[in-house]
């Protein structure tokens, strides 16, 4: 895996490990008492990974539909990113 260049970027779960998913809720929570504070707000956004063609082609779309963005429904993994609300 090459090198990241999003400095959003703080990790990476998998769906099937609960250690994952009660990181990702620490994260969240963590995100939700930041924002209750006076400053910027911030939200949690998760990017989908895994296999795209095939999953494309069941939900009766082009094998090349999901190439940008998987949808978590779909997704074995996910990259979890922070970012700033404008």
């Amino acid at each position: 895996m090459g090198i990241r260049k999003s400095k959003k970027y703080l990790t990476t779960i998998d769906y099937a490990c609960a250690g994952d998913i009660f990181e990702l809720e620490k994260i969240r929570k963590a995100v939700s008492i930041v924002n209750k504070g006076n400053g910027k707000k911030f939200y949690v956004k998760l990017q989908g990974r895994g296999p795209r063609t095939a999953k494309a082609i069941s939900d009766g779309r082009s094998p090349r539909a999901y190439d940008a963005s998987l949808p978590l429904r779909h997704a074995n993994t996910a990259d979890v990113y922070v970012y700033e609300r404008n």
